[in-house]
């Protein structure tokens, strides 16, 4: 392995785990890549240094519990994604809706399978299946049947 050179552009604002955080920047040719100029600290810069000392989190808005790809782990908990808060936010955004939330996890199941193949993972089916729509059985509305 060999570190390469990078010139940050601007740190980002994404949800990631806790302590680390997104940069947006380009690699630079290694016969670019000289000692670092000092500059003075953007807003960026200091956006970075609250988070690494953990100023201002009580401001800030709870983390969604949403995929990454390619791997499909949750970006705040780290875990197989739909995680349990992730179904539990689907299946409120979705309530009423079962129909359109199989559909949904469904192609991402796919998107899944792909991506795993991609990473020269060979994923077991069954298990995708139960990861991605075995819980739907759990969200669906009990049907109202008229007694008369």
């Amino acid at each position: 392995m060999r570190p390469i050179f990078v010139r940050v552009i601007r740190v980002l604002d994404w949800p990631t785990y806790d302590g680390w955080l997104w940069i947006d920047g380009y690699q630079l040719a290694p016969d670019l890549a000289g000692p670092a100029r000092p500059s003075s600290p953007s807003p960026d810069h200091r956006r970075a240094n609250q988070a690494r000392s953990g100023e201002g989190r009580m401001s800030r808005r709870p983390r969604p519990h949403q995929p990454m790809r390619p791997a499909w782990l949750c970006r705040n908990c780290a875990a197989p994604w739909p995680c349990a808060p992730a179904q539990l936010h689907l299946a409120t955004e979705f309530y009423g809706h079962s129909v359109a939330l199989a559909f949904y996890l469904a192609a991402n199941m796919q998107d899944a399978v792909h991506d795993l193949y991609s990473l020269g993972v060979h994923p077991d089916p069954r298990a995708l299946h139960a990861r991605f729509l075995g819980w739907l059985s759990l969200t669906r509305r009990p049907h109202r049947y008229d007694v008369r």
